[in-house]
């Protein structure tokens, strides 16, 4: 799977999942060895770099190579709050 087609299968989930309305911007694509952390934001947010359009909370979705299921990254998640991963 490439970054870009890792990229569709996260927007799609987004907005299969979460809003069907909502235009969100992917800001970075990492290779993570059997996944691919696609981080985003909101188009507001990318568009103006103004605080009151920056999502709050959005860890990165990570998207699965082989069978392109889509879940939170928890790693990051856990990192990002100072938890230990459980």
């Amino acid at each position: 799977m490439t970054g870009d087609e890792a990229v569709e299968v996260a927007l799609d989930h987004i907005r299969r999942e979460w809003r069907p309305d909502w235009d969100p911007v992917v800001v970075r694509v990492e290779d993570a060895g059997d996944s691919c952390p696609v981080f985003y934001n909101s188009r507001g947010y990318v568009e103006t770099r103004s605080v009151s359009q920056a999502l709050a909370g959005n860890w990165p979705l990570l998207v699965d190579k082989k069978d392109r299921t889509v879940v939170l990254d928890e790693v990051y998640r856990c990192g990002a709050l100072g938890l230990s991963e459980q």
